[in-house]
């Protein structure tokens, strides 16, 4: 089976705001190349997103899985409970839950208190370990406990991805060294953004895969608007003028890098 062009590996399909038009959204984005949506799956009582959303509607597309797990914000929710259905779901659609995630500290925000993050954080890597599964990590403005909990906790021994990587070359060192990948979208393509036009350059395309975080961060020139997987092109754009690669380049290893992370065919 050949490749798809394009990836967007993490988007947010189940949120309101794609819920009047996501026929036309899913339309689009293959017409421009996406030929494999990984939509999130996050137990959200701010938002009234859930996992079994989520899981119903990637069940729908042949282009589509999903990846679980309770996002920081949210973390005062998490009970033992959510870990076991989260095993148990796993082995009912094991080609269809490809990832733990997004999982991590957001101390932006502090939706939730920190020291609950932190424990929920744990446990998610503990889930990716135990099923063998690949972790997506949200950490933002919380680098040291990020870094701390994963060596812990031996993330390295799950691997997976910085969504939405947001830190520098100090830091990108360690994410590489611990074997992750970065998920780039559409914060590359930003003028002040020289950070992460910094950490692409040094992780490569070889460490490289694409994401949206649809419906939010939007690339330019489409900055402030909801953000769909038909841009992922735009990001791919970006990042090859900082790695001096052509688009087709660009797609070729980050849906390469994609398939191998998530244990797909193709």
């Amino acid at each position: 089976m050949a490749l798809p062009r394009f990836c967007d590996t993490h988007i947010h399909l189940t949120l309101k705001q794609y819920r009047d038009d996501l026929d036309e959204v899913l339309h689009r984005a293959r017409t421009a190349g996406v030929g494999l949506f990984i939509t999130m799956g996050l137990e959200e009582p701010r938002s009234g997103g859930t996992w079994d959303q989520a899981l119903k509607l990637a069940l729908q597309h042949d282009d589509m899985k999903t990846a679980l797990a309770i996002h920081p914000h949210d973390a005062s929710v998490a009970t033992e409970a959510h870990y076991t259905r989260f095993a148990e779901l796993y082995r009912q659609h094991p080609d269809t839950i490809v990832a733990v995630g997004e999982a991590g500290l957001d101390y932006h925000y502090d939706f939730s208190p920190r020291e609950i993050q932190q424990e929920v954080f744990r446990r998610h890597i503990r889930l990716a370990i135990e099923l063998g599964l690949p972790l997506s990590v949200h950490s933002r403005e919380a680098w040291e406990d990020t870094l701390r909990i994963m060596q812990e906790e031996e993330a390295h021994r799950c691997g997976g991805v910085f969504h939405c990587y947001g830190y520098g070359l100090e830091e990108v060192d360690h994410v590489l060294d611990m074997g992750f990948m970065l998920g780039i979208g559409g914060v590359v393509t930003f003028k002040k953004a020289d950070s992460t036009r910094e950490a692409v350059k040094r992780a490569g395309l070889q460490r490289i895969i694409l994401e949206t975080d649809g419906p939010y961060l939007a690339p330019i020139p489409y900055r402030g608007k909801r953000n769909e997987p038909a841009y992922i092109p735009n990001i791919a754009l970006a990042i090859g003028d900082v790695v001096g690669a052509n688009i087709d380049t660009v797609a070729q290893s980050t849906t390469r890098n994609a398939y191998t992370l998530f244990g797909l065919e193709g």
